[in-house]
């Protein structure tokens, strides 16, 4: 029982749509993927990197009942790739339950396993495993992995599990010599290569051997493994199994769960998933042994398999029958149950989703009814519970099952939605019904032995190729226009099968003609029965004119390369010297100018400057240390821009480095690889034994500790400090005092030098308190706002403020009279201060002109800034002239002088003008004097 010939199916796209090229757009969609003259039986899918999916499939060919392996790889809209058969002789493929699983390696690669199953007695022999390279679906690496026994026994699910480091893990049942079922777990690299492997079963407390059937593997947050099986310490199939591995497969606990409120309910898992609090959700399968209806649980463990929740999922209406598939916790931090269902009142199939949060709250519910699911096929009694949900690596979910096409004679065909955030796809409706509800499992614990019950075996593998695929695609292309020329650009989305369009412009015909920049967006929907549409986009753009740049490249020593780079593409590059290539390397300092010419013939250029620097030596000597005693040894170092050929010191020596321990000038002439020599020195004098302190004093441990913070620190670089000595007797860099006086430090250096400063605080200086005032700004006459701003002199930094308005700046702006208050707050303690705003401004000008053009310059009266806040009561404005004479008065505030006595114009001159009105605050009154300019 081995793989011996695989056909290769190469992709033929009967129905493309091609606009110059390809832009894929992700959006939701419900396809059926129907293959020429096949029967098609989805059996899971796998999100690639690009936001894609793999699916993998049995089918059978012309009404055979023979079933062989298929693979698919699809881009994010679900258009093909390319598609592979897979065919094992010899061996039966069953239908009922996911037999075969497939998980994503390194790069898109997967890595597929399935069941090697007899067809003589049906009983199971081990799994197939095959590593496929993403770009053409090559086999890369194949084994399989047989009962060491070399006898057949229980065929049950297997399942690959995504490992680290490129690992990965995969379980299934083998037998021993005795017959027994074993669950196994194997780790293998990414090569298929055995790392590691355990089997294990329940016993009873005799050491009799139970039922124990393995059907899911997850990894959980911390590394560990979590594995599900059927059966218990007996041979009854009413228990669901848990256990936990380490990394090293070593069995950290193993539980079995019961559903109390209905006893003899036989469980069977049908998927599982990790939460990232190291939790697991687990979906089982039951039926009641009175009433004989199915049903389904699903529940959730903690981190040490303590039962956190459960729920029983009914039928999803009252004349329905419904099965779960499927359970995935998402990205979006939801837990997502898939199923099947039928309504008997009308015999339509549906799948649905379930969403419910970490909590088991159901969020939603979504109906994906439609001709193209499939449960059941009541005259033949065939039954399809199949389903697969993972997350898309473009933010959607894939739920991946067995369909039907109504359209080519019922065939069954793969069905794939894809879901947005909210469970839409295109096509669904909302369950209403409430089916949900709270079941009671309770936990006991279950002993496991382990044993040896599997071998590896060498797979021969060949390939044929095959073509026959029916997959319509719409493809559009971004088209880039130069800058200079008018876009006029046709966008093409005619389709085999396509019933209607409906492009982002309203238009509805298959092409449109597009004539300024956008984004175009066209959705295409293929036959009315199928609840299918394509949706593609197209960017019409145009370049902007080049940029053009020059980078340079310094690592390597005497020369620089410099790479002409554009905003744009690169036709042609011209450099001022002449040459015409992208890189240019030049060995001399100078000015370098490039012209670039883009496909569209649009120039650009650019220049640099390459200093010195990069072809000739700058040497400098670096003393080490430069805290270094009189005496001491000091080591003085070469450091150069170009690495260095020869040293000549003018002490004698050659070497990078040297020591000396006396004053003095000291030289070398290097000679650097690209042929300089250079020569450059260093005056070497012992650090000056005298140095200065500075004493910074903090006030933050006032308001807490009341207590002044005094730091010493030398304020001359290279200073080792050996010791510190405050007027305290404290020896530490920073002390706390709390009185006032004078407080003095003396330090000492490494080489025995010592320095000593004070400092003296008053008794002032403890006192934190602070005052808070307020200051009012002028009137803005266009809203008669004014600003208040909140002042302090608070000796702290961390500052807040509130207002009585609520606002909590430290300016804030008010529109009406009033009462305004301010609190300040600097940590310590609080202040406040307090400020009445009167609006009832009124000013008058120093000059007026009678003969001016402009009406408000014409007359003399008093400017209101905010006249609603001005009441002008007993208003009276009076003015005379130099001799004291009344020529104007007036008990209208809105009423001004015009520069007129009896009729007559007044002269030139300067005039007195008094003002008196009663405000709110009592008699207020204004006087000054006006100039009359004619």
């Amino acid at each position: 029982m081995q793989l011996t010939e695989i056909r290769k199916f190469t992709t033929l796209l009967l129905f493309t749509v091609i606009a110059l090229g390809i832009n894929a757009q992700a959006q939701p969609f419900q396809r059926l993927f129907t293959g020429l003259d096949r029967a098609t039986i989805n059996q899971g899918c796998e999100s690639t990197k690009d936001g894609g999916f793999y699916l993998i499939n049995f089918y059978s060919e012309n009404d055979q009942s023979a079933f062989g392996l298929n693979i698919s790889k699809h881009d994010p809209k679900g258009n093909l790739n390319w598609s592979n058969d897979y065919e094992v002789r010899n061996t039966l493929f069953y239908l009922d339950f996911r037999r075969m699983d497939i998980i994503r390696a390194e790069g898109d690669t997967i890595i597929i396993c399935g069941n090697i199953v007899d067809p003589i007695d049906g009983l199971g022999n081990g799994a197939y495993i095959l590593k496929i390279e993403p770009n053409e679906g090559e086999v890369e690496a194949s084994i399989q992995i047989n009962n060491s026994a070399g006898i057949n026994g229980v065929n049950s699910w297997v399942r690959l599990l995504d490992g680290y480091n490129s690992d990965f893990y995969y379980l299934d049942t083998h037998v021993d010599g005795a017959g027994i079922s074993f669950v196994t777990i194997a780790r293998m690299d990414e090569n298929l290569n055995g790392m590691l492997t355990t089997s294990f079963r329940t016993v009873d407390d005799d050491g009799n051997a139970g039922l124990t059937i393995p059907f899911d593997l997850q990894g959980r947050a911390d590394s560990s493994l979590v594995v599900a099986f059927a059966g218990s310490a007996d041979t009854s199939l009413t228990d669901i199994g848990i256990a936990v591995f380490d990394t090293s497969l070593n069995a950290q606990f193993a539980y079995q769960y019961t559903l109390e409120n209905i006893p003899g309910a036989g469980q069977q898992v049908f998927g599982m998933s990790t939460t990232p609090d190291t939790g697991t959700v687990v979906l089982t399968t039951f039926t009641d042994p009175v009433l004989m209806e199915p049903s389904s649980l699903l529940f959730k463990l903690d981190s040490l398999g303590n039962v956190e929740w459960a729920k029983n999922i009914g039928a999803i209406s009252e004349f329905a029958l419904s099965f779960i598939n499927d359970v995935h916790y998402n990205q979006f931090g939801e837990i997502v149950v898939t199923g099947k269902s039928i309504d008997f009142t009308t015999f339509r199939a549906s799948d649905f989703a379930l969403f419910f949060d970490v909590d088991g709250n159901v969020v939603r519910q979504k109906l994906f009814e439609s001709d193209n699911s499939f449960f059941l096929d009541l005259s033949t009694g065939l039954i399809l519970l199949s389903g697969n949900v993972n997350d898309a690596n473009d933010g959607h979910t894939y739920y991946s099952t067995t369909g039907l096409n109504a359209d080519v004679g019922g065939i069954l065909t793969p069905l794939v939605l894809k879901m947005d955030n909210e469970g839409s796809a295109i096509c669904e409706d909302t369950i209403a019904t409430e089916f949900i509800t709270d079941v009671i499992l309770s936990r006991d614990t279950v002993a496991l032995i382990t044993g040896d019950v599997s071998s590896r075996d060498t797979l021969v593998t060949g390939i044929e190729e095959f073509t026959g695929y029916q997959v319509p695609i719409v493809q559009l292309q971004d088209t880039v226009y130069c800058p200079q020329d008018p876009i006029m650009h046709t966008l093409n989305a005619t389709t085999v099968d396509a019933v209607s369009y409906l492009w982002s412009t309203g238009d509805t015909t298959p092409t449109i003609l597009v004539t300024e920049e956008g984004e175009f967006i066209v959705t295409v929907t293929f036959e009315d029965r199928v609840c299918f549409a394509l949706c593609d986009t197209a960017m019409v753009s145009k370049r902007e004119f080049p940029e053009a740049n020059i980078t340079p490249d310094l690592s390597v020593p005497c020369e620089v390369s410099l790479f002409a780079t554009s905003s744009t593409d690169i036709v042609l590059a011209v450099w001022n010297t002449g040459d015409t290539i992208n890189k240019l390397t030049v060995t001399e300092p100078g000015q370098y100018t490039v012209t670039i010419t883009d496909s569209c013939e649009n120039t650009s250029e650019s220049t640099i400057t390459i200093g010195e620097g990069n072809f000739n030596s700058q040497p400098s000597i670096i003393a080490s240390p430069q805290n270094a005693c009189p005496g001491d040894d000091v080591m003085l170092t070469i450091d150069n821009n170009i690495p260095v050929d020869t040293y000549t010191w003018n002490t004698g020596e050659t070497t990078e480095s040297i020591t000396v321990n006396e004053n003095g000038t000291y030289s070398v002439t290097i000679m650097d690889i690209c042929g300089n020599e250079v020569t450059t020195s260093i005056d070497f004098e012992y650090s000056i034994a005298d140095f200065t302190l500075a004493i910074i004093p903090n006030q933050s441990r006032l308001c807490q500790e009341g207590e002044y913070s005094l730091l010493v620190t030398p304020e001359n670089s290279g200073v080792l400090v050996e010791s510190i000595l405050w007027s305290t007797g404290e020896n530490t860099q920073q002390i706390n005092v709390a009185n006032a006086g004078t407080y003095s430090v003396t330090v000492t250096n490494n080489c025995g030098n010592t320095s000593a400063q004070e400092i003296s605080l008053a008794e002032e200086a403890f006192d934190i308190s602070f005052t808070a005032n307020i200051t009012q700004g002028t009137i803005d006459p266009d809203d008669c706002s004014v600003a208040l701003s909140a002042n302090h002199n608070s000796v702290y930094s961390d500052i807040s403020y509130l207002w009585n308005t609520g606002e909590t700046t430290e300016e804030i702006s008010v529109e009406g009279e009033g009462l305004y208050s301010v609190t300040i707050s600097d940590g310590c303690s609080s202040e406040a201060d307090s400020i009445e705003v009167s609006l009832e401004g009124i000013a008058f000008p120093n000059i007026f002109f009678p003969d001016s053009n402009i009406e408000t310059n014409k007359t003399f009266r008093p400017f209101i800034g905010c006249p609603q806040f001005f009441s002008g009561d007993n208003y009276e404005l009076k003015v005379y002239n130099r001799w004291g004479n009344l020529v104007f008065e007036t008990q209208e505030v809105t009423q001004g002088w015009n520069g007129r006595v009896d009729g007559d114009q007044a002269p030139s001159a300067v005039y007195m003008y008094y003002a008196t009105w009663t405000s709110e605050s009592g008699e207020e009154s204004t006087s000054g004097n006006v100039t009359l300019s004619r």
